[in-house]
């Protein structure tokens, strides 16, 4: 992780200007420089004709919906959200949103591991509630913080269940198989000849020598049964509510951006530093697993993260899918963005980027304090770009942006690089008196599924 500081001007100048080029939308991978005006006029049409297309064809859920739930595939929406309908009298809201998190370390692991960074949000009963759980010191005395930390959630929401309990409920209870998805199955492609030299990894990511594709079907685990297979793990249960009344004692502070706006901005990462020109810039893309759950009036939203594997791959747990991962990782970007009259919300997480902190930053000054479902998606959908170093450059998705947008960001004085899509951000409207409203980027896969049964 770089902590980096470049120009010499006033950020706040540089950040107006590009606010007034910029109007629409998001960035990631370099495709070309821009060198002239040529095609920038025919780019535009093209992609606006497709965007045309996209909205006539997009699934849209109601605000009248009692149950949505969010993932990353379509499918396994529709599959938990099936599953949560007929179980709804079963489990409460706080424990459908632990099923959900513990059916993403079937569904996602590799970004969702007993050993990932968590971080949990929920709107209930009219109060924010955030939790961060780190991954320090994972070899000693913190083998499992996403577990641990969702033991946390259902003693502080006074569950009668606890998290095996529960565990144990659900893969009872849930008779549907899952299938790899596109995510995870270019990640199994990506990684293969690593994953072939774990034999218990091989069993899971691999059939007949060949990895497993997307649709295919993964195989099944039981997670706590697969503990007690493991003699190193004898005493997982202790340790994780050992660490559980660790994490009871902790704060989860969020530091409050100091903008003109009149607007209560608070974030788990300082917005403040990037008025200083000081940026967090990584050299991989930062990805997470975000996950959500509305219910009602009640909201869930949860993201599960690790920075990098330890090499060679090694299994975490005897007959799992789960790898070693480097410690410690850092949180996904988190803003609040608070109207202190009406107290109506947004809720915005940021991922997929070597900065997404950097996006959050522009987003909060770019908009306009209009609590509405139109703003939240004119925000998210908003034309991003990114300052990255060595060498100094911008990079800015040229096919979303208008083409006076485009041509004045040529005259900028570095090299301006149109790239294809950058980060993926997911928000919420909360209102108290309004059933919460997501809204996915377009950019990165994500799939709501919300129909009544």
């Amino acid at each position: 992780m770089m902590f980096l500081s470049i120009f010499k001007m006033n950020f706040r100048l540089i950040l107006f200007f590009i606010l007034l080029i910029l109007d629409l939308v998001s960035c990631t991978r370099f495709l070309k420089t821009f060198e002239n005006y040529q095609d920038i006029d025919e780019l535009y049409k093209k992609e606006k004709d497709k965007k045309s297309r996209l909205q006539k064809n997009s699934k849209k859920c109601s605000i009248s919906s009692d149950l949505e739930v969010v993932t990353n595939d379509q499918a396994q929406s529709d599959s938990l959200h099936h599953f949560l309908e007929q179980q709804k009298n079963k489990f409460s809201f706080i424990e459908k949103a632990v099923i959900l998190s513990l059916f993403q370390l079937h569904y996602r692991p590799d970004l969702t591991n007993p050993q990932s960074r968590s971080q949990f949000i929920f709107y209930y009963n009219n109060q924010r509630y955030f939790f961060d759980f780190p991954n320090q010191n994972i070899y000693r005395d913190n083998p499992y913080p996403y577990l641990a930390g969702l033991q946390e959630i259902l003693t502080q929401f006074k569950s009668s269940k606890n998290i095996f309990q529960i565990y144990d409920e659900f893969k009872l209870l849930y008779q549907a198989p899952i299938f790899i998805d596109k995510e995870l199955s270019e990640f199994i492609n990506q990684e293969y000849q690593k994953l072939t030299l774990d034999d218990e990894l091989s069993s899971y990511y691999t059939r007949s020598d060949e990895a497993l594709k997307k649709d295919e079907k993964m195989p099944d685990f039981h997670l706590f049964k697969n503990f007690r297979l493991d003699p190193n793990f004898n005493s997982v249960k202790d340790k994780i509510f050992k660490q559980q009344a660790i994490l009871s004692k902790s704060e989860y502070k969020l530091t409050q951006y100091k903008s003109s706006k009149k607007q209560i901005i608070e974030c788990n990462v300082d917005l403040n530093e990037y008025d200083q020109s000081h940026f967090f810039i990584t050299n991989l893309i930062k990805k997470s697993n975000l996950f959500m759950l509305r219910e009602n009036n009640f909201f869930f939203a949860g993201i599960s993260t690790h920075d990098e594997f330890l090499v060679p791959f090694n299994h975490t747990i005897a007959k799992s899918p789960f790898i070693k991962i480097k410690a410690e990782s850092q949180p996904i970007p988190i803003c609040f963005i608070t109207d202190p009259k009406t107290k109506s919300q947004y809720w915005l997480i940021a991922s997929h980027s070597r900065d997404p902190g950097q996006h959050l930053h522009n987003i909060v000054n770019y908009q306009k304090g209009e609590f509405t479902p139109k703003e939240l998606k004119k925000i998210i959908e908003f034309s991003r770009h990114l300052f990255l170093l060595n060498p100094l450059r911008l990079s800015f998705e040229a096919k979303r942006a208008r083409p006076a947008q485009t041509r004045e960001l040529l005259n900028l004085n570095i090299p301006v690089y149109n790239a294809e899509k950058i980060g993926k951000v997911w928000g919420s409207l909360l209102k108290t008196d309004a059933s919460p409203i997501i809204t996915l980027d377009n950019r990165e896969n994500g799939f709501t599924s919300c129909h009544k049964n």
